[in-house]
């Protein structure tokens, strides 16, 4: 795996990786929000009673990171296969 390349990918994506952020999130609003819980202890989420809201940013922000890393890996698989045989 050349890592100038996955390197130069993953600062061509940038504006994709904003369009999906715009499908998971809806909003800068809440992909903030989503970072906050983030951060934020599970054990203090829990505290406040805010543990489900908490677990489903979490699992939106995990879903995007992952979503962002397979539109990558599927780009260098494609290219690699098209021009490297």
């Amino acid at each position: 795996m050349e890592a100038w390349m996955v390197l130069v990918l993953i600062g061509a994506n940038i504006p994709v990786y904003i369009g999906i952020g715009r499908v998971v999130f809806g909003s800068w609003e809440n992909f903030g929000e989503c970072l906050r819980f983030w951060f934020t202890p599970d054990i203090f989420s829990m505290l406040r009673g805010e543990f489900t809201e908490d677990a489903w940013a979490e699992l939106k922000l995990l879903y995007f990171v992952a979503v962002c890393a397979v539109v990558v890996w599927v780009q260098y698989v494609v290219i690699e296969r098209l021009f490297f045989v």
